[in-house]
C-alpha cells in the first residue's frame, strides 16, 4: 500500500474504512428496500429521498393557510400562544431590533472567512476562488447584500441547496436511517453570516445558559461536566438523583415559520426584521445529489436547513421557551434537540412526581410548538447508592429505569463509576488497533501514528475530564491499550512503557486527564467555558497576602466515592499546585504549553499507584 505523507487525503480514503466504525466512507451506491422491493436505480433513489426529506413532518406542519398571511396577520394569530405569551412574561425587551447595512470591509472580511475545503454548491463556484477575489467581490456583493436588507428579501438564488443523505445507523437500507445535509452555496454563507452576527448581537442577552449548542464556548463537554458535577454534588449531600432522557423526532425538519416568526417578535425583531427572516425561510428549493445524480427541486415546507449557518441559531432560539417553560420545575441539560430532565431530592418518590409533570409539561410544550416527541422511547435512570428502580409513568407511557445510559456519547452508570463507558471505548479500540494491525506492514511510522492520534486516542480523550478519577482495574485496562497501540506503532515489543513514551513524545492517559482538568479549570475561571460552571471553582479570599494569591477553595466533601471525585475538590487541587507564574499566564496556548512541563505535579514515589507501576502494566 502506497504512503502519502504531503497530500494526506488519498491516504485517509483508503485507510478510513479499515479503522472507522462507519465503513460506508461514500454515499455513490446507495440502494433503497421499500414496499418489498429493493430500489437501486439511482435516479430513483434520488427521488424517493427527496420525497422522503420534504414530506417527513408533513403530519406536524402548521396550517396552510398560515403561509398566507401578512406578518402582522401572523403575529396577531400567534400573540396568545403559550410560548409567545411566556417569551412575553419573562423576556424584557426594551427597543425593537432591525438588520442594519455593511460595509465591504465587513463583506471582505466574511469572505476571507469562508473555509477553502468545504463543498461548493449547486452552482459549483468554490469557496477558494471567492476568497482569492475578497478585496473586489466585496464591492460587487455588499450593494446586492444591503439592498437585500433594506427590502427584506432574502434572494431567491442563494435559498436553492444540495442535500446529501448522511447515514446514521442501522439498516442502509431503510431511508429513515438517513438525515438531510444542506449543502448551500458559498455566496450563501456569507448573506447568513452577517444576518447571524446581527441576531446573535440581540438575542445573546436572552437566551438561556443551559442552551449548549452552536453557541461560542459552548460544546458536549460542557454539557456533561455541567449535569455529572451537579449529580455528583447532590449524590454526596446524600440526595438521589432521577433522570430522563427526552427523544426529540426529526426537530430541525419540523421547525414551523410562522411561529418562530411570531417568537422572534416577542423577543423584540422588528416587524421588517421578522419579515426578512421569514423570507429567507419561505420557498426554499432542494435537490437531492448522489455521485453525478440529482433529483427535481422541491419546495420546503417547514424546518430549517440542517448544514447551514443560520439554522442552529434559529433552533436555538425556537426552543429556548422549553428551558424557560421547565426552569422551576427541574433542570434540564439541552445540547440542541437532546434534552435530559434531571431533579435530586432525598426522598424518591418527590423525584419521581417532579420529574413526571416535567416530562408531561415538556409534552405538551412540544405539541402545542408543532414538534414530535415519542414517550415510548424516552429513557430513564437513577443515580443513587441505593439500587433504585422506580419506573416513570409519562402520558400513556412506562419509561423504564435503565442501569446505564447513553448521553452525547458517553456511557452513564447509575454510580457514575464509568465502568461500562471504558469497557465500551476500550473494545472499540482494540477492534482499531486490531485493524491496524493487520495493514501496519505497508504503513511507516508517519502514517501508523497519524492513525493512532486520529482514531484511537479520540476514544481515551473525549470528554474525559468527567472521569479523571477512574479505579485502577479501569486504569490499567486503557493504559494497556495504549501501550499495545504504541508498540504497535514504533513496532518495539521489547521496550518499557516508559521508553515508548518518551520515544514518541506522548503521555499516560491519566496524565492527560489531569492536564484536561488543569485546562478546564483555566478556561472556567477566564470565561472560556460555560458561565453555568463558573461556581465549580471560587478564589479563596484571605484577610492577609499569601505569596500565591491565586488559590481556590476545597469544597469539603462527605464522600470518596462522589465528592473526592468531584472537578470541584480535584481541579481545586491540581491548580493550588501550579507555580504562581502559570496560572497568571493570559495567553491559553501558552498555559497549555508550560503546565505539560509540569510533570512533577503528577509524580509520585509512593511505589504502589498507577504512575509508579506504569512499566509494570
Amino acid at each position: 500500500m502506497k504512503t502519502y505523507q504531503k497530500n494526506g487525503k488519498p491516504f485517509w480514503e483508503v485507510i478510513k474504512p479499515f479503522i472507522a466504525d462507519n465503513s460506508k466512507s461514500s454515499n455513490q451506491n446507495i440502494m433503497l428496500y421499500e414496499n418489498n422491493s429493493l430500489i437501486s436505480n439511482p435516479r430513483h433513489v434520488v427521488e424517493n429521498f427527496n420525497d422522503y426529506f420534504i414530506n417527513v413532518t408533513q403530519d406536524l406542519c402548521e396550517p396552510e393557510s398560515i403561509n398566507n398571511l401578512k406578518m402582522t396577520e401572523l403575529i396577531d394569530h400567534y400573540k396568545n400562544h403559550p410560548s409567545v405569551k411566556l417569551i412575553k412574561d419573562n423576556i424584557n425587551c426594551t427597543e425593537n431590533f432591525y438588520f442594519t447595512t455593511v460595509n465591504p470591509n465587513m463583506v471582505c472580511n466574511k469572505l476571507k472567512d469562508l473555509k477553502s475545503k468545504k463543498a461548493s454548491g449547486f452552482d459549483n463556484i468554490s469557496p477558494r476562488f471567492l476568497k482569492m477575489g475578497a478585496q473586489a467581490l466585496s464591492k460587487t456583493l455588499t450593494p446586492i447584500i444591503n439592498n437585500s436588507i433594506t427590502s427584506s428579501k432574502y434572494p431567491d438564488y442563494v435559498k436553492r441547496a444540495e442535500v446529501s443523505p448522511l447515514y446514521k445507523k442501522s439498516d442502509q437500507l431503510d431511508k429513515t436511517n438517513y438525515r438531510p445535509l444542506s449543502i448551500l452555496t458559498s455566496t450563501s454563507k456569507i448573506f447568513e453570516s452577517i444576518m447571524c452576527d446581527q441576531i446573535n448581537e440581540h438575542m445573546s442577552k436572552f437566551l438561556s445558559k443551559d442552551l449548549a449548542a452552536y453557541r461560542k464556548y459552548y460544546s458536549c463537554n460542557n454539557v456533561l461536566v455541567n449535569c455529572v458535577e451537579n449529580w455528583r454534588k447532590a449524590l454526596d449531600d446524600k440526595k438521589h438523583v432521577g433522570c430522563i432522557l427526552i427523544d426529540l423526532s426529526k426537530a430541525f425538519d419540523s421547525l414551523p415559520h410562522g411561529l418562530l416568526i411570531a417568537k422572534l417578535h416577542a423577543y423584540g425583531f422588528s416587524l421588517k426584521s421578522c419579515k426578512y427572516v421569514h423570507n429567507y425561510l419561505s420557498d426554499r428549493k432542494q435537490t437531492v445529489k448522489i455521485g453525478n445524480i440529482k433529483s427535481s427541486w422541491q419546495s420546503l415546507k417547514t424546518g430549517v436547513p440542517q448544514g447551514s449557518v443560520t439554522g442552529p441559531l434559529l433552533f436555538n432560539i425556537f426552543i429556548n421557551d422549553f428551558i424557560l417553560k421547565l426552569q422551576n420545575t427541574c433542570n434540564v441539560y439541552n445540547y440542541a434537540d437532546d434534552n435530559t430532565l434531571s431533579y435530586a431530592d432525598s426522598d424518591p418518590i418527590v423525584i419521581k412526581q417532579m420529574l413526571e409533570q416535567a416530562s408531561n409539561d415538556a409534552l405538551i410544550w412540544f405539541g402545542n410548538n408543532f414538534m414530535k416527541a415519542n414517550p415510548s422511547k424516552f429513557q430513564s435512570i437513577w443515580f443513587s447508592k441505593d439500587d433504585l428502580s422506580l419506573n416513570f409513568e409519562v402520558a400513556d407511557s412506562t419509561i423504564k429505569s435503565e442501569k446505564v445510559v447513553k448521553l452525547l456519547g458517553i456511557q452513564l452508570d447509575s454510580k457514575l463509576s464509568f465502568t461500562q463507558h471504558v469497557t465500551t471505548i476500550c473494545k472499540k479500540a482494540a477492534r482499531q488497533i486490531n485493524a491496524l494491525s493487520r495493514i501496519s506492514k505497508n504503513l511507516n511510522y508517519y502514517n501508523k501514528l497519524k492513525m493512532y492520534e486520529s482514531f484511537i486516542m479520540s476514544n481515551f480523550i473525549y470528554c474525559s475530564v468527567i472521569y479523571n478519577n477512574l479505579n485502577s482495574t479501569n486504569d490499567r485496562k486503557m493504559e494497556k491499550l495504549k501501550r499495545k497501540a504504541l508498540r504497535l506503532v514504533c513496532h518495539n515489543y521489547t521496550c518499557t512503557y516508559t521508553e515508548l513514551l518518551e520515544n514518541t513524545g506522548k503521555l499516560m492517559l491519566y496524565v492527560y486527564r489531569k492536564f484536561h482538568l488543569v485546562e478546564h479549570v483555566y478556561k472556567t475561571l477566564n470565561g472560556f467555558a460555560l458561565p453555568v460552571e463558573s461556581h465549580f471553582f471560587e478564589k479563596q479570599n484571605a484577610p492577609y497576602n499569601f505569596r500565591d494569591d491565586y488559590k481556590l477553595k476545597q469544597p469539603k466533601f462527605k464522600t470518596i466515592m462522589y465528592g473526592y471525585k468531584s472537578l470541584a475538590y480535584q481541579g481545586a487541587i491540581l491548580w493550588n499546585n501550579l507555580p504562581n507564574n502559570i496560572k497568571n499566564v493570559e495567553d491559553f496556548s501558552q498555559f497549555k504549553t508550560l503546565i505539560r512541563k509540569c510533570l512533577n505535579l503528577i509524580e509520585c514515589h509512593c511505589g504502589t499507584c498507577l504512575i509508579c507501576l506504569k512499566n509494570n502494566l
